[in-house]
């Protein structure tokens, strides 16, 4: 399907935030109720928060894991990592069985 960097291109056209927050758990029900990201998911010992435009997303994130009483370390920009691009593509790709079963 191309190399790497054309899959990461060419894959996650939204942008990925980096989320360290204590406790995980409730960081991650946080951002699923976060507006303005599209998804999130526990990516090792930190989140992965899809957005569709960093730099406005930040503040909101940040403010939703303390409104909370979470502790936030590491809240930034990254680059989606190939195993990023394949959790994209097969949401994407279980998106579309559903809509045609």
């Amino acid at each position: 399907m191309g190399t790497p960097t054309e899959l990461k291109t060419r894959s996650m056209k939204e942008q990925l935030l980096l989320v360290e927050c204590d406790p995980l758990g409730p960081g991650l029900e946080a951002l699923h109720h976060t507006p303005g990201v599209l998804d999130a998911a526990v990516f090792g010992s930190s989140l992965h928060a899809v957005v569709a435009n960093a730099q406005v997303a930040l503040p909101g994130v940040r403010a939703a894991l303390e409104n909370r009483g979470l502790k936030v370390g590491r809240l930034e920009q990254i680059q989606p990592s190939l195993e990023d691009v394949f959790v994209a593509l097969t949401a994407a790709r279980e998106s579309t069985a559903r809509g045609s079963a």
